[in-house]
C-alpha cells in the first residue's frame, strides 16, 4: 500500500481507525503506520493476556473481533 501511494509510513494509525478511538501515545508522539511495521510502537507483544491464550489457545486470535482490539488499544499503554 505504500509503494502504491494509499498510504504512507509517517501516517499516524488514529488516521484508519474510527472516529473517537483513543490511541496511546508516548510523551506526546502518536503511533506511526511506520513503527507497526517495525515492531517499534512500544505495544505489548500480544493482544491477548496469558490466561486467555492458556484457556483458548491457537482459537484465541481469530475470535479477538475489531471492537475487542479497539478496546485492547484504549486501555494498554505503550512499553516505551
Amino acid at each position: 500500500m505504500v509503494v502504491s501511494g494509499e498510504v504512507k509510513l509517517t501516517d499516524p494509525l488514529s488516521v484508519y481507525l474510527p472516529k473517537g478511538t483513543k490511541v496511546p501515545e508516548m510523551d506526546g508522539r502518536k503511533i506511526l503506520l511506520f513503527d507497526l511495521a517495525t515492531h517499534t510502537a512500544g505495544l505489548p507483544r500480544t493482544i491477548i493476556t496469558p490466561e486467555e491464550y492458556e484457556k483458548a489457545g491457537e482459537l484465541s486470535y481469530p475470535a479477538y473481533d475489531m471492537d475487542r482490539a479497539l478496546n485492547w488499544l484504549e486501555k494498554n499503554p505503550l512499553t516505551h
